[in-house]
Order: C-alpha cells, then sequence, then structure tokens
C-alpha cells in the first residue's frame, strides 16, 4: 500500500475487536489514510446486513457495493444525517472525493 500507489482497495467482512472492518475508522483512517498514506478510494465487498453505510461513511469506506440492502442503508444514512447533519455531509464529502480522485488519477495515468 505503501509503494505500489494503489488508488482502489477493499476493506473486509472481518470483525476485529466486535467491529466491522469496514466500518473501522482505526482501521481504515488511521492506519490505511493517516499512517501509510493511503488516497485512493475504498470499497466493502457484498454487502450485509451487519455492514451499515452510516458507519462505513465516518470510517473511510467510501463504496458499498450494496444490492440488498441498500433501502435500509439509505434511511441509516438519512437517521444519521438528521442526527449530526455536518459530520454526515462531511463523511459524504469526503468519500466523493476519494473516489473522484482514484478515477481522476486512472484517467491521468494513461
Amino acid at each position: 500500500m505503501k509503494e505500489g500507489k494503489n488508488l482502489g482497495t477493499m476493506s473486509s467482512f472481518s470483525m476485529i475487536n466486535g467491529k466491522w472492518a469496514g466500518g473501522n475508522t482505526e482501521l481504515l483512517n488511521d492506519v490505511l489514510r493517516d499512517e501509510w498514506g493511503f488516497k485512493g478510494m475504498v470499497s466493502s465487498d457484498a454487502v450485509f446486513g451487519f455492514m451499515h453505510a452510516d458507519d462505513a461513511i465516518v470510517a473511510g469506506n467510501d463504496l458499498m457495493l450494496d444490492t440488498m440492502s441498500a433501502p435500509k442503508n439509505i434511511k441509516r444514512i438519512e437517521q444519521a444525517y438528521k442526527a449530526d447533519p455536518s459530520g454526515t455531509a462531511l463523511g459524504l464529502r469526503t468519500s466523493v472525493h476519494n473516489i473522484l480522485y482514484a478515477l481522476l488519477q486512472t484517467y491521468l495515468i494513461k
């Protein structure tokens, strides 16, 4: 991750100390982005019931491969926005930035 200049990575189904890896800010923000300097986008794998988009947004997981639980996750994001509009909006803005950064860098590399 440090030397390969990766632009995308996938978070895990795994639970680390009882917390889903894709919703784990210590793993995705503190280690992956801050410590290792990763600047690209992070995607979940397929989404299951314990993987929540509102957790992913604040944890640094930018994209959810969500087909089955999308309506539930949309409601969770709406509820998170009502509870914390600025934090949720900042998380979504950061996710969009990370996705567009990865796409732009891919385009510029060609």
